[in-house]
């Protein structure tokens, strides 16, 4: 998945558009989690929409990502890696209501190693390709994967804010929104023109 295509942000990835934004992030970096083989050089704007920066240890760019920081936090057995390959790594985790589920991992380097068994805890948040409102009986908090290798969730709105990401003269508006689920709360991102309900505290999805 392009976190940032899926947000709708695709004209940052216009290539002077990106240059200027990489100028800007290097520029305001709030705080560097250092790793064993990179660092990640952390920006943040308003609506806690960030941005990471990868590097390797002698300062050369690797890659730079983006990211939300949430207030939700799951904490769950690893059954498998996936995809070590990267900057952020992939890995299965069990759902409390035992199906296995695929997890990105960003920041992977400062972990010295995950294995089968281990325990991994995490804030976590998703960016949503679709959000859909159904009704209260058919909604029983479950986190199960697609055969397409998408995760599919739903339970209960606890929270619902609107917020919008700007840089230079463009502004992205989307949707927080705080869900209840098997594994606890999980925030869904979702920008504002892919949802067709206004969504309020008490709806399912």
């Amino acid at each position: 998945m392009n976190i940032i295509k899926t947000m709708g942000f695709d004209w940052l990835l216009e290539k002077d558009v990106w240059q200027r934004l990489d100028e800007h992030i290097c520029n305001t970096i709030r705080y560097v989690i250092p790793g064993y083989k990179y660092n990640y050089r952390l920006c943040s704007f308003p609506g806690y929409i960030e941005f990471q920066r990868c590097e390797t240890l002698d300062g050369e760019l690797v890659n730079t990502d983006m990211h939300f920081s949430g207030n939700h936090h799951w904490k769950l057995e690893v059954s498998g890696a996936i995809d070590t390959s990267s900057t952020a790594h992939y890995y299965t985790l069990v759902s409390r209501g035992g199906a296995d589920i695929p997890v990105r991992v960003i920041c992977s380097d400062v972990l010295p190693s995950i294995k089968s068994g281990d325990i991994l805890e995490g804030q976590v948040v998703t960016f949503a390709e679709s959000v859909k409102k159904i009704a209260e009986a058919d909604s029983d908090g479950s986190v199960v994967t697609n055969k397409n290798d998408t995760v599919t969730l739903n339970g209960c709105l606890t929270d619902v804010t609107y917020a919008d990401f700007s840089f230079e003269d463009k502004t992205f508006e989307f949707w927080e929104l705080d869900v209840d689920t098997e594994n606890g709360g999980i925030t869904v991102l979702i920008p504002c023109d892919r949802i067709d309900f206004s969504p309020e505290c008490g709806d399912y999805i």
